[in-house]
């Protein structure tokens, strides 16, 4: 693939999914923003689950010409064969990654390196109506953080406390998402996540919010998401989960 091609080592540790999504997103400034996104999105899924199930090596490659981007992650893990893609129960907390590459992606795949170990996952996105023009500029160092960062916030009304989020929920915000969750659940209060200001969440921060759905269930409280960027709605959908977070 002709073009512009970039090239990271990544350590097997949560905060390099932040890293790969801000490499990935200035590899793909050329793009249209809604398959800019897409690819920050599947980048975080292929690098989330090096990092959970591959070894200590994980290479981040992003080739990019007009209106096409590829981006490869190689991990020195075992091999392994892709299951069902399907979406996973609604109450799973996990499984939803590759099925969403699945769905998102025009293309990818799965390279096996030489002998037992080694993996490349792959994807593709684009065509020739992905093309804007390099017109979109570069974000700084301190807005790509900033972006990586979950803020909460807690609003305790009459039975009900909202957790207003802000930021990105993935491996490395998860557990302070769950934790806040939990406490307001385990108080008796219903849960409400306001989820406008996310400006970014894969599927581990989903099945971050399904396993607070479980535990409001269990505890006879509702857990419902009143307000929502239209990103996570996207996610929601892709997932199958968008009906399971209206109240009743």
């Amino acid at each position: 693939m002709s073009g512009d091609r970039t090239r990271v080592c990544l350590l097997p540790d949560p905060n390099a999914i932040g890293v790969a999504r801000a490499v990935v997103r200035e590899a793909a400034r050329g793009l249209r923003h809604e398959v800019l996104e897409d690819a920050v999105l599947l980048t975080s899924e292929l690098v989330t689950n090096a990092i959970r199930h591959g070894g200590s090596h994980i290479e981040l490659t992003a080739d990019a010409e007009p209106g096409i981007l590829v981006v490869a992650v190689y991990d020195d893990g075992t091999a392994f064969r892709v299951g069902d893609l399907g979406r996973p129960r609604p109450e799973a907390v996990s499984g939803r990654g590759l099925g969403m590459v699945h769905r998102v992606a025009h293309a990818w795949g799965v390279r096996d390196g030489d002998g037992a170990h080694g993996k490349t996952v792959w994807f593709r996105l684009g065509g020739a109506d992905g093309y804007r023009g390099l017109d979109q500029r570069s974000r700084t160092t301190r807005q790509l953080e900033d972006e990586m960062e979950l803020q909460i916030a807690r609003h305790r009304g009459d039975g009900e406390t909202t957790l207003v989020l802000t930021g990105s929920i993935d491996l490395v915000s998860r557990q302070g998402l769950l934790d806040a969750g939990l406490e307001v659940i385990r108080s008796g209060d219903a849960l409400a996540c306001d989820m406008t200001g996310v400006e970014f969440i894969d599927s581990t921060g989903i099945g971050t919010l399904v396993e607070l759905k479980m535990a409001a269930r269990s505890a006879g409280v509702e857990a419902t998401i009143p307000r929502r960027s239209a990103r996570v709605e996207r996610i929601l959908e892709i997932t199958g989960l968008a009906d399971e977070w209206v109240p009743a």
